[in-house]
């Protein structure tokens, strides 16, 4: 929820939605809902079609999430013939978009569990006055896992050593140790391919004792097929060998999320 001194907004969602595929996730029966949204003017004074709200561009942005216990999300399918398409719509008629890119893939979020993805839909164009509600319309498209294996693979914790996590070959390309009251030890795992497929890692010692283990994040660069993807985890201790319990994905399937979502705008002025 966004509050100016010349706005309020307020948010009620209507729910329409289904998702639909073959194979196993076919019976899956998720949520959508609504749960943010984001309303900023213009700024003429910004180059770069930004508003007057600090790092936001101008035009309107609602955000909604798809929760399914069932299923393992993988990614947003972004590109391609078959890839997600999704507009913002106010009495029938499409609010402008003028970004030269599409945001719904590489600004959307999927939980560490998988069973959630929230995905922002923007435009530049604001609604007109008087607009009382904004439809999402459209269709998601998500990669969601299938066929769950585990397997296990022993290293040591060096830099450039090559450890197979699953079907993915990487690389530990840093080893860095930190004392926050408990030591831990941060490492990085570097690969070309997208380690997507990966739904958890668990490290264990020499002696096969499970060590406290968080998540450091993950990020790529590149473009098009020359991508770099690092996934990083903290692990408890100084390990000089661990072993990796990989549980990861043998297939995947495509599921499109058909999208009627009804969001309620509540204005007001002083």
């Amino acid at each position: 929820m966004l509050q100016t001194k010349t706005m309020r907004l307020g948010l009620m969602v209507v729910l329409v939605g289904f998702l639909s595929s073959g194979g196993t996730c076919q019976d899956a029966t998720p949520t959508i809902k609504a749960v943010g949204m984001n309303i900023g003017l213009a700024d003429p004074d910004s180059e770069y079609g930004g508003s007057y709200v600090l790092g936001r561009s101008a035009g309107i942005e609602i955000t909604f999430m798809v929760e399914d216990k069932n299923s393992f999300f993988v990614s947003v399918i972004d590109e391609g013939k078959e890839k997600s398409d999704l507009s913002l719509v106010v009495d029938g008629k499409k609010l402008d978009n003028k970004n030269s890119f599409s945001r719904i893939g590489f600004m959307s979020s999927i939980s560490d569990n998988g069973q959630r993805v929230t995905v922002p839909v923007s435009a530049t164009q604001l609604p007109p006055k008087g607009a009382t509600s904004v439809k999402v319309t459209g269709k998601l498209v998500l990669m969601a896992g299938a066929d769950e294996k585990t397997d296990k693979v022993s290293f040591k914790v060096a830099v450039g050593e090559t450890v197979q996590l699953g079907p993915i070959s990487t690389k530990i390309s840093s080893v860095d140790e930190y004392d926050f009251g408990e030591t831990v030890t941060n490492i990085a795992f570097e690969t070309n391919q997208s380690m997507d497929v990966i739904s958890s890692l668990k490290f264990l010692d020499e002696n096969g004792k499970e060590l406290e283990t968080n998540s450091g994040g993950s990020s790529s660069f590149g473009f098009g097929d020359q991508m770099t993807y690092i996934r990083t985890f903290q692990v408890a201790g100084k390990p000089t060998a661990l072993t990796a319990q990989v549980k990861y994905f043998g297939s995947t399937q495509t599921l499109t999320v058909p999208v009627d979502l009804d969001v309620d705008l509540s204005l007001s002025s002083k």
